[in-house]
């Protein structure tokens, strides 16, 4: 099996947990504009935030748990170096599938403005 330097687990944590910082401030500025606009009553048609809060929330849990995985793999390294590398390659995995919800979120949020500014411009033109 592949040894990891010592290095890998601590560089998986924190590149991971600035990751989890992007994904819970994308969150919080998501469902704070849901709160707005339904103070606002403005909310016409709820289904891209929703697919977007799930989108998020589950890339949110996959790298949490990506983070878990990269610490509990510290924590058995000085005891069995095979279960260390079995955890970071599971925590590499969570990553990219964290990666991959948080891309699906970014598309969403590109499709729906792109939606709203052709909208505006044919409101302009007519």
């Amino acid at each position: 099996m592949t040894s990891f330097p010592d290095l890998t687990p601590f560089v998986m944590v924190s590149g991971m947990s600035l990751f989890l910082l992007v994904l819970t401030n994308r969150f919080a500025t998501l469902t704070a504009r849901v709160r707005e606009y339904l103070a606002a009553d403005t909310l016409d048609s709820d289904t891209h935030m929703v697919y977007r809060i799930e989108v998020l929330r589950a890339a949110i849990f996959l790298a949490t748990f990506s983070v878990i995985l990269a610490l509990v793999s510290v924590a058995v390294a000085p005891f069995n170096n095979t279960v260390m590398a079995v955890l970071v390659y599971a925590s590499t995995c969570l990553a990219i599938a964290s990666t991959i919800a948080f891309m699906l979120d970014i598309a969403r949020a590109a499709e729906v403005t792109k939606g709203l500014l052709r909208s505006s411009s044919v409101d302009h033109e007519g």
